[in-house]
């Protein structure tokens, strides 16, 4: 106890640290507790108003999608020069000339798109909560990114446990990268399809060696196993340094949808008027209608603007916890009991940050209708302020009734009343003569 309230005393950032994978010390807690303070101080107006914006995200997002339902045209797969700079919706099969070819590996294949996803077996370091201390320790695994371990705690050592003595490691470096390859032209009809609109569509099947052509030669060690090819032999368990690389394509992608803006014989974005920052360039799987195309980006606003709505009140929440977090901090400080009250307190001001966060982000969303929905904020507003004031005076006039006033009185027990015709008198020699008794009656 006296070595933590000594720890109190160091710089911040410098708290004690635990032997055998290290933790996290009262001093460390505390200093990064203030730290939240900062940064909850920057968290919470931030979130407010990112939940005004977003209302305004979504109306501009309604406007932009009823502005496109009433100006668009279907065109045909055919290239129509007469629809140049219109929003235009077509629908055409969508059949690859050329095969799509990976120089890295020698891999290709009849669709249009080739994800190429690659994994390296290597040291992955995680943490672990043990008695409110961080601890550090490595295990092995794939991972489809490169980890240096002068990253780890300590920097180029691993322990397998949080107890257990480090030893130095290393990961080797990645052959290869993540990539995405195209088909080169990529058309649909007569049009090109540009790239950026092809990446909207989803890769989900495993590439196997019935649909592509693998030259092992290249890479003579290299087997193939579980829609994967491993670069070296397959081991059990894997070693340090072991690599894998599977590619994913899009069978369903026969026939495909289009709604965007024709540019020559290609396909750009189209703006709405009322914020360029706003338009339609879609692209969908099947044979879909313009108008089914705009109804599914309505629902997706609708849904998009709730969960947004949530996660800016949970982040306010989570500002407001910041805020209070030295409250939650400073009684482990309190010998044998210090870590008890901590959790108690910690509990209550969770559940009172929880019940403000609510309303202030009801609040926000409130003055984001009238900022952008003010036909339909700014009444909604006066109706609600105009409740609140009937409310009240239905009250105030309730309360001044005879009827409440009686009810009062009923509710309330009796209590004597000063009368002094009928009140008794005692004389000196303790003589009382015989009056009426005092009346009593209810107020």
């Amino acid at each position: 106890y006296q070595r933590r309230v000594h720890g109190a005393c160091m710089v911040c950032g410098f708290g004690e640290r635990e032997s055998g994978g290290g933790g996290e010390g009262l001093c460390s807690r505390m200093c990064s507790a203030i730290v939240g303070v900062v940064i909850g101080f920057i968290l919470v107006p931030v979130f407010c108003g990112l939940i005004i914006w977003n209302e305004g995200r979504a109306v501009k997002t309604a406007k932009m999608l009823d502005e496109g339902k009433s100006k668009y045209v279907d065109a045909k797969c055919t290239l129509d020069p007469a629809n140049d700079g219109k929003l235009v919706h077509i629908t055409c099969p969508f059949s690859n000339t050329t095969r799509t070819y990976d120089k890295d590996f020698n891999v290709s294949s009849p669709y249009f798109r080739l994800d190429r996803g690659v994994e390296m077996y290597q040291w992955i370091e995680k943490t672990k909560e043990v008695n409110k201390k961080t601890c550090y320790y490595q295990t092995q695994g794939w991972s489809s990114t490169s980890i240096s371990t002068s990253s780890f705690h300590p920097s180029g050592t691993c322990a397998t446990d949080c107890n257990s003595a480090g030893f130095a490691c290393s990961n080797p470096s990645f052959p290869a990268n993540n990539a995405k390859i195209y088909a080169n032209p990529l058309v649909i009809g007569t049009y090109d399809l540009p790239i950026d609109l092809a990446d909207k569509l989803s890769t989900s099947s495993l590439i196997t060696p019935e649909n592509v052509v693998f030259n092992s030669k290249s890479i003579p060690d290299s087997q193939i196993s579980g829609g994967y090819v491993y670069l070296n032999q397959i081991r059990n368990p894997p070693a340090n340094g072991d690599f894998r690389v599977k590619w994913t394509y899009n069978p369903a992608a026969t026939t495909i949808s289009i709604l965007a803006k024709q540019e020559g014989n290609t396909f750009v974005k189209w703006t709405s008027s009322y914020d360029s920052s706003y338009g339609l360039y879609e692209i969908k799987e099947g044979s879909q209608t313009a108008d089914s195309m705009i109804e599914d980006l309505k629902d997706q606003n609708k849904v998009l603007t709730w969960i947004l709505r949530f996660l800016f009140i949970v982040l306010i929440w989570v500002g407001l916890q910041l805020i209070c977090g030295p409250l939650t901090v400073m009684p482990e400080i309190i010998p044998c009991i210090g870590q008890f009250i901590a959790d108690v307190v910690g509990h209550i001001i969770c559940y009172i940050n929880c019940c403000l966060a609510v309303p202030i982000g009801f609040f926000f969303i409130a003055i984001g209708w009238v900022a952008y929905r003010p036909y339909i904020g700014i009444p909604l507003l006066i109706v609600g302020c105009i409740l609140c004031l009937l409310s009240l005076g239905l009250l105030f006039m309730l309360k001044k009734s005879p009827l409440f006033e009686g009810f009062v009185k009923k509710s309330q027990p009796g209590v004597a009343t000063y009368n002094p015709n009928t009140q008794p008198f005692v004389g000196n020699n303790g003589y009382q003569p015989s009056y009426p008794q005092p009346t009593y009656s209810n107020i």
